[in-house]
This record gives C-alpha cells, structure tokens and sequence, in this order.
C-alpha cells in the first residue's frame, strides 16, 4: 500500500504539533528554574560558611577542654 498524500500531510501535521508541544513544555520548564545567583553572591555565602565551620570548630573544641 502506498500512502497517499493526505495521509501524509496528515502524519506531518502531527508531528509538527508533537515538537510544537515539546519545546512549549522545554520553554516552561526553563522558565521555573531559579536562575544562577550572582558571582558576588556565592562567593559571600562560601566565606560566611567557612567562617561558620570555623567558629563551630573552635567551639567544639573549647566544649571539649570543659
């Protein structure tokens, strides 16, 4: 059997509204990601982690010699 134009037009019809779908889908996933924090941003929260480490160490130690 050979398909006949329409049954073609057909198929390309829906595949075109299947990709149509899945790049509107992509598109609103891609909008509910947060977005990256600023550089300046990360790089204030690595310090205050690290101080926070830091000064939880120490206490620890000093609970320590108690």
């Amino acid at each position: 059997m050979i398909p006949n134009n329409y049954i073609l037009e057909q198929l390309m019809y829906q595949r075109r509204q299947a990709l149509l779908r899945e790049a509107e889908q992509e598109r609103r996933l891609a909008e509910a990601q947060p977005a990256a924090a600023p550089h300046w941003m990360h790089r204030l929260v690595t310090r205050l982690g690290g101080y926070l480490i830091a000064v939880g160490t120490r206490l620890q130690r000093a609970q320590a010699v108690e």
